[in-house]
C-alpha cells in the first residue's frame, strides 16, 4: 500500500462506511469532485503529452 500518493487508503483515517457518513464527507458535488481530483492528480493536473 502506497499511502504517500493519496491514491490508497491511509491508516488511521475512518472512511465513510454508510450513506450518512458519505454525505457528511461530501455534502455537495464540488467537494466530491475536489476529492476525486486529488486522488487522480495528487500533484495537480499535468498534461501527459506536453508535461
Amino acid at each position: 500500500m502506497r499511502g504517500e500518493s493519496g491514491r490508497h487508503p491511509q491508516v488511521g483515517v475512518v472512511y465513510p462506511g454508510t450513506w450518512a457518513a458519505f454525505l457528511k464527507w461530501f455534502p455537495d458535488d464540488p467537494l466530491c469532485v475536489e476529492f476525486l481530483e486529488r486522488l487522480r492528480w495528487p500533484d495537480g493536473f499535468v498534461c501527459p503529452l506536453c508535461g
